[in-house]
This record gives C-alpha cells, sequence and structure tokens, in this order.
C-alpha cells in the first residue's frame, strides 16, 4: 500500500500581486458585510447570497425564497390586538434597489444578469413583508406604493398609517403626528423563518399601538 503524505505549504504574495489581492479580500469582505445588513433589512432567506449568485443558478435560488415565503405567509394568525384604521406601505422601486445594491458591490465588477437578480430578490422580500403584514391584520386594510428616494416624506394621502422601508430598516408613522418610530424586530439575534416574520409583526404592531397612544 501506498501512503500520501500531503505536506501544507504557506504561499508568501508579495509585490503588486500581493496589494492587489489584498484590495481584493477588502472588496469581499466589504460585500459580504453589505449583503449581511440588506438581508436584515430585506427579509431575504437565503444566507450569504453573496456566494450563492456566483455559483447557484438564480431561477432556483428565487423559487427556493419563493417556496419559503409561501410557507411562513401559511403560518401567520391575525393579531389579537389589532390597531385598525389604513396603512400605507412604502417601498423601494426597482430603480432605488439597484442603488443601493450597486452601493453595496460597489469596487467590483457586476454583472447586470447578477444585479437583475438581486433586484428580483428584494422586491420579492418587500412583497413578502407586505403580504405578511396584511394576513396579520394588523390594520383594516393596507395599500401599497413605490419610492424613488426620501420615504419618509412620501404623501400619506388618506391612510392612518405610513409604512416604509429604507437601507436603516422598518418604520411606522402615524398620519399628522411627526413621530416616526422603527421596526426593529430584534435583528441581533439573527431569526429566521417563522420566528423573525413574527417578532417584525408584533414589533411593527405594538409600535403602532404607542403611537396611537401618544
Amino acid at each position: 500500500m501506498v501512503e500520501l503524505s500531503i505536506v501544507p505549504r504557506t504561499i508568501l504574495i508579495m509585490g503588486p500581486t500581493a496589494d492587489r489581492y489584498t484590495a481584493r479580500q477588502k472588496n469581499i469582505k466589504k460585500e459580504q458585510d453589505s449583503v449581511r445588513r440588506l438581508t436584515l433589512v430585506t427579509f431575504i432567506v437565503i444566507p450569504f447570497m453573496f456566494l450563492i449568485a456566483c455559483g447557484v443558478n438564480h431561477s432556483e435560488v428565487l423559487k427556493r425564497n419563493a417556496e419559503i415565503f409561501s410557507n411562513i405567509i401559511n403560518e401567520i394568525k391575525p393579531s389579537q390586538n389589532p390597531v385598525g384604521g389604513a396603512a400605507l406601505i412604502i417601498i423601494q422601486s426597482d430603480v432605488e434597489i439597484q442603488k443601493v445594491w450597486i452601493k453595496a458591490f460597489s469596487g467590483s465588477s457586476v454583472s447586470q444578469e447578477r444585479l437583475d437578480f438581486f433586484t428580483t430578490l428584494s422586491r420579492n422580500a418587500y412583497q413578502f413583508n407586505v403580504d405578511a403584514i396584511t394576513k396579520r391584520r394588523i390594520f383594516d386594510s393596507v395599500s401599497v406604493a413605490r419610492h424613488n428616494g426620501n420615504p419618509a416624506s412620501h404623501p400619506i394621502g388618506n391612510s392612518d398609517f405610513i409604512i416604509f422601508v429604507d437601507v436603516d430598516g422598518w418604520f411606522i408613522k402615524e398620519k399628522n403626528k411627526p413621530l416616526i418610530l422603527p421596526v426593529t424586530f430584534d435583528k441581533d439575534k439573527l431569526l429566521q423563518g417563522i420566528p423573525r416574520t413574527e417578532a417584525f409583526l408584533d414589533e411593527l404592531n405594538q409600535q403602532a399601538q404607542n403611537l396611537r397612544a401618544k
């Protein structure tokens, strides 16, 4: 029997090549950090999307996300302490979503196909939030609009509450009141799936109640 011995080797990279390697590693770390922050905001449930997008069929990822979203929606029960009234949910337009991802991948070459994939992934995730809020029945009615920047200043119209999402997270504001409250849903615990969605909906319900009490 022949035994094969594998000896670990250290590869020393020096000069311009080392500088390029270091710069690339910094860009990768920056992209991963940006993607992790965005997944917290958008509820995208596929982990490490930066890596997945490089090696997995995009349609399969979108299909899997859709299945997960559908399963979660099916588990949502109506609120036991609804707020009532009408809520207007403001989510990012495709143009704004692309701006966010372009910024997240700054310093890297991003193909249009890859950018379109992340845009679709985010759009579907925002729609999932709308569907979850609607099914929770926190409010009597829910409508949706898209923004191209400055969602907090979007006209509230006849709605009683405006719920909006930006790169910093989700927020809620009541009509004719200046106070804007964040919907944090305990992001530090990195909850996923149904527990995370329940935490988000519970926090949204509580913040809407808090606004009503002001």
